[in-house]
């Protein structure tokens, strides 16, 4: 879950979250707007456009969900390595 946390954002200056939708082939385009939010699967492809208005802050807070009862290998292959520098 991705959740937009700007306290006021005008939807003219952009910065909308895109994600690939590889089940139907295409792009989505979420408008940014404060205290909402877009929940897709983590493994697709996914970025957060640039604000095309200069001097404003976007801000978003990523959250994540993990099963326990699966190995961390599994999950991410070179983890203590990605260890190493968190």
């Amino acid at each position: 879950f991705v959740l937009f946390c700007a306290d006021y954002w005008e939807t003219n200056w952009g910065g909308e979250f895109v994600c690939y939708n590889p089940i139907q082939n295409q792009y989505r385009y979420v408008p940014y707007i404060p205290n909402t939010g877009c929940l897709i699967p983590s493994n697709w492809e996914h970025y957060g456009s640039a604000p095309s208005q200069m001097g404003v802050l976007r801000t978003s807070l990523a959250f994540g969900f993990c099963d326990a009862r699966i190995p961390v290998n599994a999950l991410i292959p070179n983890h203590n390595y990605i260890k190493k520098y968190l």
